[in-house]
């Protein structure tokens, strides 16, 4: 266990001296949750958009529609929502994707960057 532990001090250390790593946590990139989406079409409920899978956005970014409600959408009709009506064809196709990595600040003092 010792041994373990002072490999890891020492990993830890090495990665903390590094030019690109952040001098508080010692890790180069550090990656956000990724956002969770959540169906607004008629037949799945609210059921949650998979990741990695295909998606359609619109209204501000507000409203998403994962593939089989957005293909049972008549684009004829306008999708009426609280706050706005949208068209089928309005809708922006994405895939549930993304990875966000949190930004960086320079130290006023020391000069070097760190995880914000």
């Amino acid at each position: 266990y010792g041994k373990m532990m002072e490999q890891l001090d020492n990993e830890d250390r090495e990665r903390r001296q590094s030019d690109k790593a952040c001098v508080l946590c010692g890790f180069e990139k550090l990656l956000f949750e990724p956002p969770v989406f959540f169906c607004n079409g008629m037949n799945c409920a609210s059921k949650r958009i998979r990741r990695n899978s295909h998606f359609y956005i619109g209204g501000n970014n507000q409203y998403f529609w994962c593939n089989p409600c957005y293909n049972e959408l008549d684009g004829n009709i306008p999708i009426e929502l609280v706050d706005l009506t949208v068209k089928k064809a309005d809708l922006k196709k994405k895939k549930n994707d993304e990875q966000h990595e949190e930004s960086w600040v320079e130290c006023d003092v020391c000069n070097r960057w760190i995880h914000q």
